[in-house]
């Protein structure tokens, strides 16, 4: 029986369900997974984690949805205010879902000409959030938003 052969990661369009130890995607795979439309990360990352990830996911131009959970133990992390702006600047990114805990700033900003395809903005349970601010040509396709 021929030995298996390891399956090219470059065409992968969806991952989801990947728990998110900053070592085990974005520091092995920085150079691949360049083709992913969706993505959904269950994360327990530190602040300075957060943003390597944040750095790495923007680095995914053809990423349409986004789904961030935070894993609920002792150290758990979300996502802080400083990377929205690099999480807005994605043109292509069409859903953007952030469950407790994922992310902690206290306020979120859509800037001018940030998220120009975003369909869907689910923010659910975000515990220190206190203000949503989008700003005139922010989210300008936003057809839906849930708490």
């Amino acid at each position: 029986m021929p030995a298996p052969t390891a399956l090219p990661m470059s065409n992968l369009q969806t991952l989801s369900g990947v728990f998110v130890g900053m070592e085990n995607l974005a520091k092995e795979r920085s150079d691949k997974l360049m083709n992913l439309r969706k993505l959904g990360l269950t994360i327990q990352l530190a602040p300075p984690e957060q943003r390597a990830l944040a750095k790495w996911i923007t680095q995914r131009t053809n990423l349409q949805s986004l789904k961030l959970v935070s894993e609920t133990t002792q150290q758990a992390s979300g996502i802080g205010e400083d990377a929205m702006p690099m999480l807005g600047k994605l043109p292509n990114r069409k859903s953007l879902k952030l469950n407790s805990g994922s992310y902690e700033g206290t306020n979120m900003v859509g800037f001018v000409d940030e998220f120009p395809q975003l369909l869907v903005l689910k923010l659910w349970n975000l515990d220190a959030l206190n203000e949503l601010d989008v700003q005139e040509g922010a989210m300008r396709s936003l057809r839906e938003l849930r708490d």
